[in-house]
């Protein structure tokens, strides 16, 4: 049995050409030039001030059309639930008491969860009806904060989401609050420093 080689026949493609399949040259496509705006940018018609005041107008245009799609009334809503928060957490003392930014962090934690259009939120890892945590929430006073801020000052564990965090500590607020008091006044009465 005898084993025969084929040739391989040379190609007759040309050298140092590009070819395709059908033996046509590959063109490149030219790229058309664009026609260049020669406008000097500094001479126009509108002064800066103007400029800035078409600016304003267009924004505020673009607000008034916002506003009436009914979120007018969102806001205004927003707004009472942030004074009525304000008044009952007494954030001017908090603020006094806290600082500023520290305060409006409360505040706005407490605005958005009250004013949040989902029906259910998470708190302490399971899912609550909005209305509930609303109305518990909107139950909070100064000393609620003071005590939930105080605890986190004494926290010394590694916090992941303190969104999360907060947001349980308020719920629970009430309802922790003169427990923890309880204890710790009996540990200061009766307590030793083991």
């Amino acid at each position: 049995m005898k084993i025969e080689i084929q040739e391989v026949r040379k190609s007759k493609f040309k050298k140092f050409e590009n070819q395709t399949t059908d033996g046509s040259k590959i063109k490149l496509q030219e790229v058309r030039k664009s026609n260049p705006n020669y406008n000097n940018s500094s001479n126009t018609d509108l002064s800066e001030t103007e400029s800035n005041q078409y600016k304003n107008e267009s924004n505020l245009s673009g607000q008034e059309h916002i506003l009436q799609n009914g979120d007018r009334e969102e806001m205004e809503d927003r707004a009472a639930y942030e004074d009525l928060i304000m008044d009952n957490i007494g954030f001017s003392a908090l603020c006094a008491e806290y600082g500023l930014e520290r305060a409006t962090g409360v505040l706005d934690l407490l605005v958005d969860t009250v004013c949040t259009k989902k029906s259910k939120i998470i708190i302490g890892g399971a899912p609550k009806s909005i209305e509930i945590v609303k109305n518990r929430f909107l139950k909070l006073d100064h000393g609620h904060v003071q005590y939930v801020l105080n605890c986190l000052d004494k926290n010394t564990t590694k916090v992941w989401n303190i969104r999360q965090y907060m947001l349980a500590a308020f719920y629970n607020a009430p309802s922790t609050m003169d427990m923890y008091y309880t204890a710790e006044v009996n540990h200061a009465m009766y307590g030793s420093d083991d």
